[in-house]
C-alpha cells in the first residue's frame, strides 16, 4: 500500500510540473545552441547542458506558480470546458499537492536555475549572460504571481512571446558560445509569432473560466472572434517570416525552401482554419488545434535551427 501511494505521489508531481509543455522553451534553446555550434568553432558543451537545466527549472517554476494561483479558473474549467492544454492540472487546485509543497518546489527549483546562471557567467566571464537569466526568471515569476500577476493584464501573451520566441533562442547561442547572435531580432519573429498563437489558443477553451474570475487576458479582453482573427494574423505573419528568414539566410537556396514549407504550411493552415473558418466553435476541433498549434511551434524552432546555422 505504502508503495502504491509512493508510486501516486511520485506520478502527481511528474504530472503538476508538465514536463511534456517545457518542450516549448527546450526546443529554440537547444536551437539557438545549435545554432552556435554551426557558426563558432567550437562550443562549451557544460555550460550549454547547465544553461538547458536552468530553462527546464524556469519553466517550469512558472507552471507550478500557476498551478498555485489559477486554482478559481482552473477548477472553473471542469463547469464549462477542459483540454489537455489548457486548465492546469488542478492537483494544487483539487488538493492532493498543497499549496505550500508547490512552492517551497518552485523556489527552490528558481534558485537551481540562479545557481545555474552564476555558473555559466563564470565559465565565460561574461556577467551579462546572468543578466538573461534574470529577465527569464523574473518574467517566470510574475507571469501569475500576485499582485503582478501579468497573466491577468493582456501583457502575458506578449512576454510570452519576447520569453519562448526570442529569448530561448538568444540565450541558446550566448550561453554555447559566450557571444551574441547577429539578427536575433530577425530570426526571432516566426518562433515569437507561434508561442503567441500558442498561449492566446489556450486561452479559447479557458474564456468562460477566464471572464468569471476576472482574469483579462487577451481572449477576455477582445472576445474569441477578435481573438482568432488575430490569431489568424499572426499565423500568417510566422509563414511569412520563415519564408522571409529562408530567403535572408539562404538566398534561393531550393533545398533549404522545402525545410521551411511545412512549417510555412501548417501555419497557413491553422491561419485559415482558426481565422478563417472558424473552426474553434466546434468544442471537438479545440483541443486538436492547440496541439497543432504546440507542434508548429517546435516544428519552427528545428526548422530555424536549420535554416539560420550559419
Amino acid at each position: 500500500m505504502t508503495s502504491v501511494s509512493t508510486l501516486s505521489a511520485v506520478t502527481n508531481w511528474i504530472t503538476v510540473m508538465r514536463l511534456p509543455f517545457t518542450t516549448v522553451a527546450l526546443m529554440p534553446f537547444a536551437a539557438g545552441t545549435f545554432i552556435g555550434y554551426n557558426s563558432a568553432n567550437g562550443i562549451n558543451w557544460t555550460a550549454s547542458i547547465v544553461g538547458l537545466i536552468a530553462v527546464l527549472f524556469i519553466c517550469i517554476t512558472c507552471y507550478l506558480i500557476g498551478e498555485i494561483h489559477d486554482k478559481a479558473e482552473d477548477l472553473l474549467t471542469l463547469k464549462y470546458m477542459r483540454t489537455r492544454f489548457s486548465g492546469g492540472t488542478l492537483l494544487v487546485a483539487n488538493g492532493p499537492i498543497s499549496r505550500r509543497s508547490a512552492g517551497i518546489l518552485a523556489a527552490l527549483l528558481m534558485c537551481g536555475a540562479a545557481l545555474c546562471g552564476f555558473y555559466i557567467s563564470y565559465i565565460h566571464d561574461r556577467w551579462m549572460l546572468l543578466g538573461l537569466g534574470i529577465f527569464g526568471g523574473s518574467a517566470a515569476v510574475t507571469y501569475s504571481l500576485p499582485p503582478v500577476r501579468l497573466v491577468k493584464r493582456g501583457l502575458g501573451e506578449l512576454l510570452i512571446a519576447v520569453c519562448y520566441g526570442w529569448l530561448t533562442l538568444f540565450t541558446g547561442f550566448a550561453v554555447a558560445t559566450g557571444r551574441f547572435p547577429p539578427y536575433s531580432y530577425l530570426f526571432a519573429l516566426p518562433q515569437a509569432f507561434s508561442i503567441f498563437n500558442v498561449i492566446l489558443f489556450n486561452e479559447f477553451p479557458d474564456y468562460e473560466s477566464d471572464r468569471t474570475v476576472g482574469k483579462h487576458n487577451l481572449v477576455v479582453r477582445w472576445g474569441r472572434e477578435r481573438a482568432a482573427k488575430a490569431y489568424g494574423m499572426t499565423a500568417f505573419l510566422t509563414a511569412a517570416t520563415i519564408l522571409l528568414i529562408w530567403h535572408f539566410f539562404r538566398g534561393w537556396h531550393l533545398v533549404y525552401l522545402l525545410v521551411s514549407l511545412p512549417a510555412a504550411f501548417l501555419s497557413l493552415s491553422l491561419a485559415v482554419r482558426v481565422g478563417l473558418l472558424g473552426r474553434w466553435r466546434e468544442p471537438e476541433k479545440v483541443e486538436p488545434l492547440c496541439a497543432q498549434g504546440i507542434f508548429l511551434n517546435l516544428l519552427v524552432a528545428m526548422t530555424l535551427g536549420i535554416l539560420v546555422a550559419f
